[in-house]
C-alpha cells in the first residue's frame, strides 16, 4: 500500500516538479537563504536533508571540522557554518558548488565548497564529522544531474566510498549517512563490511509512510 501510494504522489506531483526545478530557485530554512542551482537536489521537497539536520542540532560544532559529501544545495554545511563549524563541502556537480558558493556569501558563513567526485579532489585529512546524502538507486547516471540519484549499476558509489573513507577519520570522527527503505540497505551494509566498516542505525524516522534512516558508520 505504501509503494502504490508513493507513485500515486511521484505520478501527480513528479511533472510539476520537474518543470519547477528547471530554474535556480532560493529556499530559506530557519534563518539561512540559499540558492537551489536547477537540476541540484531540493531541500525542499526531499526528507534526507531536513532529517539530518534535525538529528544533528544538539552538536556543539565550534571549531570541529565537517565535511559534507555530496553537499547538493548545501544547506546543511551551511546550518553547520553558521553554527561555528569549520566545514567543507564538495559535490560533483559544478553547479552545486556555484551555488554553495554564493549562498554562503549571502549568508555571511565561511564554507570552503568546491568540486569532488568523493574524495578524489579532498586534500589528505581528517574530519571530526563526515556527513553522507548519498545516492543510492542502482543504475547509471546518463547526465551530472542523475548523480544525485544513481550509485551506479553495481552499487559502485559505496565501494569507492568505502574504500578511500579510512583516510579521512580519526579514532574520534563521527560519520553519518542518510538512506531510506527504498534502497538497498542489507547490500550497502555488505559492501561497507567488505571494507572494514559497520553501519548501524542512530536514528529512524518514518516520513509520510517511508522510514527514512541515518546510518552512523563505525571501522571494525
Amino acid at each position: 500500500m505504501r509503494i502504490f501510494h508513493k507513485k500515486i504522489r511521484e505520478i501527480l506531483i513528479r511533472p510539476i516538479l520537474q518543470v519547477y526545478l528547471k530554474k535556480d530557485r532560493y529556499y530559506t530554512y530557519n534563518d539561512i537563504k540559499v540558492l537551489v542551482k536547477k537540476g541540484v537536489f531540493h531541500p525542499a521537497f526531499f526528507y534526507s536533508t531536513k532529517f539530518i539536520l534535525r538529528s544533528t542540532k544538539h552538536l556543539e560544532l565550534n571549531n570541529k571540522t565537517v565535511l559534507e559529501l555530496g553537499a547538493g544545495s548545501g544547506l546543511i554545511s551551511l546550518c553547520f557554518a553558521k553554527r561555528k563549524a569549520i566545514v567543507t563541502a564538495v559535490d560533483i556537480n559544478p553547479s552545486s558548488v556555484e551555488g554553495i558558493q554564493k549562498s554562503a556569501h549571502h549568508n555571511n558563513v565561511q564554507v570552503n565548497a568546491f568540486y569532488s567526485d568523493l574524495f578524489n579532489d579532498i586534500p589528505k585529512q581528517t574530519f571530526d564529522y563526515i556527513i553522507i546524502n548519498p545516492p543510492y538507486y542502482r543504475g547509471d547516471a546518463v547526465n551530472i544531474e542523475q548523480y544525485a540519484w544513481y550509485a551506479g549499476k553495481n552499487l559502485d558509489y559505496f565501494k569507492k566510498l568505502f574504500s578511500s573513507l579510512k583516510e579521512y577519520i580519526h579514532e574520534n570522527s563521527v560519520v553519518w549517512m542518510s538512506l531510506s527503505e527504498d534502497c538497498e540497505i542489507n547490500k550497502i551494509k555488505d559492501i561497507a563490511d567488505g571494507y572494514r566498516f559497520l553501519m548501524k542505525i542512530y536514528k529512524q524516522e518514518k516520513i509520510q509512510g517511508e522510514e527514512n534512516y541515518i546510518f552512523e558508520i563505525k571501522r571494525l
